[in-house]
């Protein structure tokens, strides 16, 4: 049972984008698909009504997901180009260990590094890394990244069972 301050904006098997406050967090556990890039910029531009201000977005990542084929990974792009303005900060944590996580990660930041958005992004691999570095960001204190690291760990587990 998700808090009732958790608003769930779009869902579907194996993924879950809800909003904490001025948090957007984007729970992963399938492979990306049209319909969830496009789902995701749309909640993007769902929570910049109520947060003018800016949003920060939070992408945890589960699981050994695969390299999607070369046109999703170009719409996939695209799609973060499309971003509306107020996305403030991109943080993506790969919650996975091991050897493949690690080269994962590396790339990633190898990527964002020669990728133009007007927003900074960064890899982590933890979520209260990528809460804690957002937080800075949007220029919030302790007591709302505790509030946001309780509301990931109740958005996973939803998107968790949900994925079952």
């Amino acid at each position: 049972m998700l808090d009732p301050n958790i608003r769930v904006l779009a869902s579907g098997k194996g993924w879950l984008f809800a909003a904490y406050e001025d948090a957007y967090v984007l729970d992963w556990r399938t492979m990306v698909s049209v319909e969830n890039l496009d789902a995701s910029v749309e909640g993007a531009r769902t929570l910049l009504v109520d947060f003018p201000d800016g949003i920060a977005t939070i992408n945890i990542l589960h699981g050994a997901m695969k390299l999607p084929p070369p046109e999703l990974r170009d719409y996939a792009q695209k799609k973060m180009l499309e971003s509306p303005i107020g996305v403030r900060c991109h943080a993506t944590a790969l919650v996975e260990r091991g050897f493949w996580a690690s080269a994962t990660r590396a790339a990633m930041t190898g990527l964002y590094m020669f990728q133009e958005t007007p927003f900074p992004r960064r890899v982590f691999s933890e979520p209260r890394e990528a809460i804690t570095w957002s937080s800075s960001v949007l220029g919030h204190d302790a007591s709302w990244a505790g509030a946001v690291t309780r509301a990931v760990e109740q958005i996973s587990d939803e998107c968790e069972l949900g994925s079952r």
